[in-house]
């Protein structure tokens, strides 16, 4: 319970300290997407969709993809190094159980991913029901919109997945060559690498984790509901790897 308390707190105290900033990403984002992508002409729903849908060329919407993924996993990279740092204090203090201290930490970067997520998503909606009359007209069709007729809550979860799946093989290569930052670098190049090849190999590279928030590269077999229940069992499975490999590696950090 006291460490339940001690992860809300921080949370909270987090996103006091960073909703400013965030908010004005926000604002940004939309006003980006407002001019590159605009309306679609199949409604509210399409267009929202639209604005974190991904491509698989480089494009605006590649970027604008990759920026809104980047933001919120070097956020969770800054927390976890931050932590680190902490960690000799903590030591001295005696605060609790190390490994409850790192379920702790995990936990507390899949709220900040789901709290960036929703919010991004919230305000996105806002603004395309506010502003909609004063954007351009989008007649931008793609497989996506065979999947419509989704529970939208699924649909978007499977980005929030794919962010914290990349954070935690983050943790898992930073674990073996010592290095948050390096395991980032490496981690990143290889999804650039599998968006691009994924069009060319559709077999291969569907059940490979990275590419799953793009929704561009779905197909007919490769659905949402698949790529949330995969992505699901693998999130789990990779925490679990990551506890057990820090309890293999303790005496690092002891």
């Amino acid at each position: 319970m006291k460490l339940l308390h001690k992860t809300l707190f921080s949370v909270k105290k987090d996103i006091k300290k960073f909703i400013t900033y965030l908010l004005l990403l926000i604002i940004l984002y939309n006003l980006i997407a407002a001019v590159c992508i605009g309306y679609s002409k199949d409604g509210l729903m399409y267009t929202l969709v639209l604005y974190f849908f991904g491509s698989e060329k480089i494009d605006t919407m590649f970027f604008m993809w990759l920026f809104l993924q980047t933001v919120i996993i070097a956020f969770g990279i800054y927390k976890i190094k931050e932590e680190m740092n902490s960690l000799l204090v903590i030591r001295i203090l005696k605060i609790g159980n190390i490994l409850n201290y790192f379920l702790s930490v995990i936990a507390r970067i899949l709220i900040y991913i789901i709290f960036y997520y929703v919010l991004f998503y919230m305000v996105s909606f806002l603004f395309i029901l506010f502003f909609h009359e004063l954007l351009p007209i989008n007649h931008y069709l793609k497989c996506v919109f065979e999947m419509m007729n989704c529970n939208y809550f699924m649909l978007f979860s499977t980005g929030i997945l794919n962010t914290f799946i990349f954070i935690l093989l983050i943790c898992l290569l930073a674990i073996g060559i010592g290095s948050l930052n390096s395991s980032f670098i490496i981690l990143q190049t290889f999804q650039l690498v599998l968006i691009f090849l994924f069009k060319y190999n559709l077999v291969i590279f569907q059940y490979l984790p990275l590419c799953h928030g793009i929704f561009s590269l779905y197909n007919n077999t490769f659905t949402y509901q698949f790529s949330w229940g995969y992505q699901m069992v693998l999130a789990t499975l990779l925490v679990f790897a990551v506890i057990s490999r820090i309890k293999k590696n303790l005496e690092k950090y002891i």
